[in-house]
């Protein structure tokens, strides 16, 4: 199995990026802007003293249209001895280097920039607050190797090599950016990757087909047809979609307005599929779920309206729970709050 020719397979299938076009997918672009998301969570809330600069390359020396240090004569604590002041960006940029996305030709990079005043050992302190960030999200964070701008990753006789993650540490930056008071900083500290590349990272992370553990042929000696199910294990913190409502048509007015109700309680969007009255589309729907790695569902049979039961699927386990419709909210919220950081 080629598996690269697979993971194309798999875009296409999924609304993730069409290889023909060299376009995202509205499904892909929502996985870029979670993972952007995700990104700036961490860069912006794990660290007061971090300011978010919009559409800035923040590493471009001839960028023409921002003088830094002007900038930083407005925050407040620019020259303090007690924190380390970090400039987060995001910008598109039409210098995409070649990636499983070939013809591509945009880069949603990210990037932060650490004015370092009192602290020798903060490069490799980011190094390692990164590496944490990226073991969380990677299922087999043994791959993940920020020191090391390359990982290389062995599938049958394919290789793909992809810059996660560059960090650098700038001793002397006069040349840089013009610093009006560079003489207080002791070194910058600099790391930058783009959505594109970590979304690629997360399909051939998170992407498994019944041949990657030869499921076909194992339990064929048994009677067992898995057929070419795909598993899609999507992190939960960087599924566009954290959960979906299966409902039959007899309920489709409380599977709307359940709808509604969850998104005032928890921010999140849910996404809705009408069945039909049989369970054979219940576990075609259930199919269709794990290949958009969608990490929880809903199922509302039409006996809800008589005792409020539904069933709460978990992706990864396979797992239908029975529980009330009213306690669904409680626990998916128990979950965001176990997961967060």
């Amino acid at each position: 199995m080629n598996r690269l020719i697979e993971l194309e397979k798999f875009c296409t299938k999924t609304g993730i990026y069409c290889f023909k076009s060299h376009k995202f997918g509205p499904y892909g672009y929502a996985l870029l802007n979670q993972i952007k998301n995700e990104w700036l969570k961490f860069n912006l809330n794990k660290y007061s003293s971090n300011y978010l600069i919009d559409d800035i390359d923040l590493l471009n020396e001839n960028r023409s249209n921002f003088d830094l240090s002007s900038y930083l004569e407005k925050l407040s604590n620019f020259g303090s001895q007690s924190q380390l002041i970090g400039l987060v960006s995001t910008f598109n940029s039409a210098e995409a280097k070649e990636s499983f996305f070939h013809g591509n030709k945009n880069q949603t990079k990210l990037s932060t920039i650490y004015l370092n005043f009192n602290s020798d050992d903060h490069f490799s302190a980011w190094q390692r607050e990164r590496l944490q960030w990226w073991s969380k999200i990677a299922h087999y964070p043994e791959h993940i190797l920020i020191e090391k701008p390359y990982l290389i990753y062995h599938y049958d006789q394919t290789e793909i090599r992809n810059k996660i993650e560059k960090i650098i540490m700038i001793d002397n930056f006069e040349n840089l950016v013009n610093f009006k008071n560079y003489k207080k900083i002791k070194n910058l500290v600099i790391s930058e990757t783009n959505c594109e590349t970590i979304l690629e990272n997360i399909l051939i992370d998170s992407v498994q087909f019944s041949d990657d553990f030869k499921l076909k042929e194992n339990l064929s000696k048994y009677g067992i047809n898995v057929g070419d199910k795909t598993f899609f294990n999507l992190d939960f913190r960087l599924a566009p979609f954290k959960i979906c409502l299966l409902y039959d048509p007899q309920v489709k007015e409380l599977a709307e307005d359940f709808r509604k109700l969850f998104y005032f309680k928890t921010k999140h969007k849910i996404i809705l599929f009408e069945l039909k009255d049989d369970l054979a589309d219940l576990e075609a729907k259930y199919d269709h779920v794990d290949l958009m790695g969608i990490p929880y569902s809903v199922y509302l049979p039409k006996s809800i309206t008589k005792d409020g039961i539904c069933k709460l699927r978990n992706r990864d386990t396979t797992i239908s729970e029975e529980t009330h419709l009213n306690l669904v909210i409680q626990q998916f919220n128990s979950i965001v709050n176990a997961l967060s950081f």
